[in-house]
């Protein structure tokens, strides 16, 4: 069934799940996404590159070209599937809230956590160590960084492991790049928690517990009359459950849209300044600046600001 808007749910169930300000994130998702979803991406042969690394048959300016232009491709695509799972999950989980379904609701949010924490992972290298290179990183694009081979080895495995890593099979463990095989969860997890928007752990034990087997995912729909003497099972408690997470998570839920949103938005404003990929003119009028990553992106480039205020958590 082909989507024919980002966000099937409404303004008011993200709202009520993510915070007033999510809008502004919601509103601009749809504005760019026509245009960033116009790149495309071209790569080497892999085998003819290595061949060729391997036999010096490239000159330093045909190296730092092929692996610059590769290097912000891979970006893009990065930066622009973060987006695109983002929103489809923060859609999702805005759904489930509309409909008081609580375990579909802890699945999605879930899975949310999970991947935010996994876009992040690679978005908080990609503003700054390209910005910190800009003006190098342009001279090999052009061809005309001839004096020595360039390279990002942090910022180039973490590009890879978001596209390629996974679960290994029991007959790949020991053959197959370390890149490839996926983290543990928790480590998304542990990545979130450094930006301290709440008890980030709590809230993914929670969510755990209510879409897993366990007792949580039971008991939520006991309900009693007499003080707890006897109980019956109440189809009603989803709607009561979901909202005390929501109120004692809060923080966590409205850091979690700032932390991603702003890394993406960020990042594509980046790449916005090569010659690349499509512009996104509506990201001219946004003013990050009271983000303190754009302004490190900003005295890297000296780029003047726009209009629309954005906030840090």
């Amino acid at each position: 069934m082909k989507h024919d808007t980002l966000f099937q749910s409404s303004n008011r169930d993200i709202s009520s799940v993510f915070g007033q300000h999510t809008e502004i994130y919601v509103s601009l998702s749809k504005n760019i996404l026509p245009h960033a979803l116009k790149a495309r991406y071209f790569f080497e042969d892999h085998d003819s590159f290595e061949e060729k690394l391997t036999t010096g048959l490239y000159k330093s300016e045909e190296f730092n070209q092929i692996y610059w232009k590769e290097i912000l491709f891979r970006s893009h695509i990065s930066i622009l599937s973060s987006l695109l799972r983002t929103c489809r999950l923060i859609d999702a989980t805005a759904t489930e809230y509309g409909t008081s379904n609580l375990p579909g609701w802890a699945s999605c949010a879930r899975a949310l956590l999970e991947n935010v924490g996994d876009s992040i992972d690679v978005l908080e290298y990609i503003p700054c160590t390209i910005s910190e290179n800009y003006h190098l990183i342009n001279r090999c694009i052009l061809g005309k960084m001839d004096r020595a081979i360039c390279t990002a080895e942090e910022l180039e495995e973490k590009l890879i492991e978001f596209m390629y890593a996974r679960k290994p099979g029991r007959d790949e463990k020991g053959k197959i790049p370390a890149t490839h095989i996926a983290k543990p969860t928790q480590y998304y997890i542990k990545t979130l928690e450094k930006y301290q928007i709440g008890d980030v752990s709590s809230l993914y034990k929670q969510l755990c517990e209510l879409s897993h087997p366990a007792a949580a995912s039971v008991q939520y729909m006991f309900s009693s009359n007499d003080e707890g003497k006897s109980f019956y099972i109440n189809d009603q408690n989803d709607g009561v459950a979901l909202k005390l997470i929501l109120e004692e998570h809060s923080s966590s839920f409205d850091g979690l849209m700032m932390v991603t949103f702003n890394a993406i938005l960020i990042s594509f404003r980046l790449l916005d300044e090569f010659n690349l990929f499509p512009k996104i003119p509506p990201l001219r009028d946004v003013n990050f600046d009271n983000i303190p990553l754009w302004s490190k992106v900003k005295e890297n480039l000296k780029l003047s600001h726009g209009k629309l205020q954005f906030r840090d958590h």
